[in-house]
């Protein structure tokens, strides 16, 4: 029984170093060099594959060429009026900026996630003695020890993947 749950615990840890390490590299593929916008209709991406998410980047705020408001702004712009003269508060005259569809926060978890609950889902994992031996009592599930998201080679790579994302 221990050469098999040795065997089990040294597949384990080479599966996961692999997997966790290909991850890493994975998304580093993904990420551009530098990204350069230079006009609505023209932007200069360097390095990195396609895009692994689709952001939809909105300019708010703006004012067209004869200084006239948007649409959508003026009508924003007159809703802050609006509500400043209900308040008895001066209207404020917010800046034009740039807004994404998706926060930084949702993207950076969308990455994040998986690299963590690979580690979480290889926690569990029975012996096979427990399995083989039914009729045997048992006072506790003996478990395989898996790689842990606290051990050197996980955070360093946790830290890699955080580096290059942000």
């Amino acid at each position: 029984m221990y050469r098999i749950n040795f065997a089990m615990e040294d597949s384990l840890r080479d599966l996961m170093y692999r997997m966790v390490s290909d991850y890493t590299k994975l998304m580093k593929q993904f990420c551009p060099d530098s990204v350069e916008v230079l006009s609505n209709d023209t932007v200069t991406v360097k390095g990195g594959k396609f895009p692994l998410f689709t952001v939809d980047l909105k300019f708010v705020n703006a004012v067209t060429g004869g200084g006239q408001l948007s649409h959508n702004t003026a009508i924003n712009n007159q809703s802050a009026i609006n509500h400043a003269a209900s308040t008895g508060a001066p209207p404020s005259n917010t800046p034009a900026k740039f807004v994404y569809s998706a926060s930084v926060e949702t993207l950076f978890n969308a990455i994040m996630t998986p690299f963590d609950q690979s580690f979480k889902n290889f926690k569990d994992i029975t012996k096979v003695e427990r399995r083989v031996m039914k009729k045997l009592f048992w006072a506790y599930d003996p478990m395989v020890s898996c790689p842990h998201v606290s051990e050197k080679w996980a955070q360093d790579l946790r830290e890699k993947l955080v580096v290059t994302i942000s």
